[in-house]
């Protein structure tokens, strides 16, 4: 019996020093899976977005046929390229009054591009609309050689701004750039006043009825819907 006491009272301590030697090996075991699984939760998600964006830019930089090259495969444009910026409105809008304002406050170094003048340049005449296709050319050609020397580049043209085929034209020959529009907004009788005026002062005008002047309203309603999606920027 004694001895029976004294191998149960040897036992018993070491009992208890295995079981509590077995919960702190489980509790250290607990909070080891914890951090670890904190670590992970905290660190990995961030390492794969870095991951998946850095996937992403090189996708997108290395895609051909993306986004951009749905706007004439243009490179991507920096504030820093020089502008392209068109002017939008019906004769008697106030292009003309806006332009020398910008120029000579804005940007006197600014190129034009106007359409009349070329005219004149390969006819002869500002009314003589019988060499419209190398008058296009001619206007592309200037725009890309100004560009190409780093000038900002306004477009003055009643008509070939409203075409879409001679904007498109733009963005896919011309040399990495902004794309701007300048609009200016006004009635067709409004506009036929200001051209009559201009006539009495002698200035020479294409002559324009308020109905020609109606449709042309029209056609510019319609090209301002299609300026954003071809990648023109608004200019205020």
């Amino acid at each position: 019996m004694k001895e029976n006491g004294v191998l149960g009272g040897v036992l018993v301590p070491r009992t208890r020093r295995f079981l509590v030697g077995g919960i702190l090996f489980s509790l250290f075991v607990i909070l080891l899976n914890l951090l670890i699984a904190y670590a992970v939760r905290r660190y990995y998600p961030r390492s794969r977005a870095k991951k998946e964006r850095r996937s992403r830019r090189r996708s997108g930089s290395g895609s051909g046929n993306g986004k951009n090259s749905g706007r004439g495969k243009h490179k991507e444009r920096k504030r820093s390229d020089p502008k392209v910026i068109l002017l939008v409105g019906m004769p008697g809008s106030g292009k003309s009054t806006w332009l020398k304002q910008y120029k000579g406050r804005c940007d006197d170094s600014c190129r034009i591009v106007d359409e009349d003048e070329l005219r004149v340049e390969i006819t002869g005449k500002f009314d003589d609309f019988s060499k419209e296709d190398e008058l296009c050319a001619a206007m592309i050609n200037a725009i890309v050689r100004h560009i190409s020397e780093k000038h900002n580049v306004v477009v003055e043209s009643n008509r070939y701004v409203l075409d879409e085929k001679f904007r498109k034209q733009i963005i896919s020959t011309v040399p990495s750039c902004r794309l701007l529009v300048k609009e200016f907004d006004i009635k067709a009788h409004f506009a036929q006043a200001r051209l009559a005026k201009d006539a009495e002062e002698g200035k020479r005008h294409h002559t324009y009825t308020e109905t020609e002047l109606e449709d042309w309203e029209v056609r510019q309603l319609e090209a301002k819907e299609l300026f954003k999606k071809e990648g023109w920027s608004q200019m205020h």
